[in-house]
């Protein structure tokens, strides 16, 4: 995994509790490990923090429920959770649920389409986990790009290489 060290583009939403939580343990890169003897997880959660960095973040299931929640009632609307939330690539680390933010519209916090195509192709054998390092390694299929950086321009591809190691994954 690759470590950048730049900071996200500034929204509403990064600038929330979910931004300063992900802050915090971006900290843990050079506190955490030492210190601590961070597990195998630990230090693929912090590799996780530094890839998606600059490009959306990682935040706290619960943190953008709330912020749903919170746009829903400034537009009068039911607080319900959003039917195809449940679709959302979604991983556990510690005692908390974490999704990238890469799959969220900005404006809204809608799931974006481009993602979840993707996400139906890998989740029949791919855990959350899986599909979230997935999108962030170099893939031999995208002649070693990142699916997450091609998925916008080559959607097509992105899903054929993930439908290839689906298959190969499942045996």
């Amino acid at each position: 995994m690759e470590t950048l060290h730049t900071n996200p583009p500034k929204s509403s939403f990064h600038e929330s509790a979910g931004a300063r939580t992900a802050a915090r343990f971006a900290v843990a890169d050079r506190e955490l490990r030492p210190a601590m003897g961070a597990t195998a997880t630990d230090e693929a959660f912090i590799e996780l923090l530094h890839f998606y960095r600059c490009r959306g973040g990682i935040a706290r299931e619960i943190e953008v429920l709330s912020h749903l929640r919170y746009r829903a009632f400034q537009a009068g609307q039911p607080a319900s959770r959003p039917s195809e939330f449940d679709r959302a690539v979604r991983f556990s680390w510690g005692v908390w649920t974490w999704l990238p933010l890469f799959q969220f519209n900005r404006e809204d916090l809608s799931l974006r389409a481009q993602p979840l195509r993707v996400v139906d192709e890998l989740s029949p054998v791919f855990d959350g986990w899986e599909m979230t390092r997935w999108f962030a390694a170099p893939n031999t299929w995208l002649r070693d790009q990142r699916p997450i950086d091609v998925m916008d321009e080559s959607l097509s591809l992105v899903i054929e290489a993930a439908r290839v190691d689906r298959f190969i994954a499942a045996g």
